[in-house]
């Protein structure tokens, strides 16, 4: 379920190479994988649509519609129902975008990116809910709204093996987000999660109590650190209250807290992870490296 990409997808049919670009931070890779490219180019996706100036002088690129649909291109195992939100988060691309109901012909899948489901229509969701509960797991991988979680809501919900997730983008929603927790675990859901933004009109101290005030609550929090709509650097923002070296810090803690769990915040040595994990990334590279070399050795055959 967990497949993303975290670069841009490309694909080539004929001549004409096909480029997805998720994020702004990508733009100057895939000007460079365009500009490289003898043929025609065709360039898309969220980053693309938030800041088309940057590839718009691209010679070679022309405007079609891709034969596969760029979103298994990311991820295989992603869906998507309704594309939009009637919200106008600041920090959110959807800001830009109009809730939208599809067409029922989407395929059903684990990994569903919905921005605002439950802001649908009862029969959107109804229907969706209907296709969605023969999979052996559905992950609303953008998270629910707290606000409306509730009722008629949960009830279809619960028709599903549900990995829940929500969103506490500011400290001051507390009660939305504690009161939607209670009536998950109230419904019988157990596997919840929450998106925990950082590093937007917040402080140090705000975000370390919205994550400590899930944790105590059974509930994961996922840090996300904030990106400005228009960032060309990733990480390169730093919030009023913040310096970069702690954003980091307080993300990688808790993005890790299953390997930190029992260790306090403030004794929580960043660099000393650092170390662990390149250490492992290197090992496993080792391991792969000698079993291509083996399989190398015995003519590619396992037996």
């Amino acid at each position: 379920m967990y497949q993303w990409r975290k670069d841009t997808a490309t694909w080539q049919i004929g001549e004409v190479l096909y480029a997805s670009i998720p994020f702004t931070w990508l733009l100057p890779q895939a000007k460079r994988i365009a500009e490289a490219h003898d043929g025609p180019i065709v360039l898309g996706g969220p980053a693309v649509d938030l800041m088309p100036e940057y590839v718009e002088n691209i010679d070679n690129r022309i405007f079609a519609e891709p034969y596969v649909t760029p979103l298994t291109m990311h991820n295989p195992m992603a869906t998507r129902t309704s594309i939009g939100c009637p919200n106008r988060c600041p920090f959110c691309i959807n800001q830009h975008r109009e809730l939208r109901e599809l067409p029922p012909d989407w395929t059903p899948r684990p990994t569903v990116i919905d921005d605002a489901f439950l802001s649908t229509s009862d029969r959107h969701q109804n229907y969706a809910t209907e296709r969605l509960a023969h999979l052996p797991l559905v992950d609303f991988n953008q998270g629910l709204s707290a606000a409306l979680f509730r009722g008629d809501a949960i009830t279809r919900l619960q028709r599903l093996r549900l990995r829940l997730r929500f969103a506490w983008d500011d400290v001051r929603n507390e009660s939305p987000v504690i009161d939607a927790i209670t009536r998950a675990k109230t419904a019988g859901l157990r596997d919840i999660r929450c998106y925990v933004l950082v590093g937007f009109n917040d402080t140090p101290a705000d975000a370390r109590y919205r994550c400590e005030t899930l944790h105590k609550l059974g509930v994961m929090p996922n840090p996300m650190r904030f990106q400005p709509l228009d960032v060309l650097v990733k990480d390169s923002y730093v919030g009023p209250g913040w310096t970069n070296p702690e954003l980091r810090r307080f993300c990688r803690y808790w993005a890790r807290h299953r390997w930190t769990a029992g260790v306090p915040y403030d004794e929580f040595d960043d660099e000393r992870l650092a170390r662990a994990e390149a250490r492992v990334a290197r090992e496993r590279e080792k391991l792969q490296f000698d079993f291509a070399a083996e399989r190398a050795a015995k003519g590619g055959c396992d037996g």
